[in-house]
């Protein structure tokens, strides 16, 4: 969904829900002038509250958001140690959220999001090895 929001936004800075990319809609275009304001609030508010890595810390499994390659390299009761690769030719700031079962079995609650802690720069076209605690 991430991914789709940002490939939606039009030149104009606008997005709506009717996202097409033929003209059977609006002639010569993919949808522009359409604007309804909570589409960039939604935007808004997805960069803030998904991570750009979600890990659970029992399983070794973790999901990437982010426009980030991922991936666990060493793993210990105490720690674990990701290599984080930025393909793109953008510098990458990338939030990382872990947990457990235990802590994944309780709702976070609202404005969670303020609490990640574990963010890791990673330069365009470079890799970086992050160490994260489990415990």
């Amino acid at each position: 969904m991430i991914h789709a929001h940002a490939e939606g936004i039009q030149p104009n800075g606008k997005i709506t829900e009717r996202l097409t990319y033929c003209d059977a809609d609006s002639r010569g275009s993919r949808g522009d002038g359409g604007q309804t304001g909570w589409n960039e609030t939604n935007g808004a508010l997805m960069a803030l509250e998904i991570p750009g890595i979600y890990l659970r810390t029992d399983l070794g499994a973790l999901y990437v958001f982010d426009h980030v390659d991922a991936k666990i390299i060493k793993q210990s009761n105490k720690q674990i140690v990701l290599q984080l690769t930025n393909p793109t030719a953008y510098d990458a700031t990338v939030t990382i959220f872990a947990e457990n079962a235990e802590q994944a079995a309780r709702p976070l609650g609202d404005n969670a999001f303020l609490q990640w802690k574990d963010k890791v720069t990673v330069k365009a076209g470079k890799s970086v090895n992050y160490k994260l605690r489990t415990n």
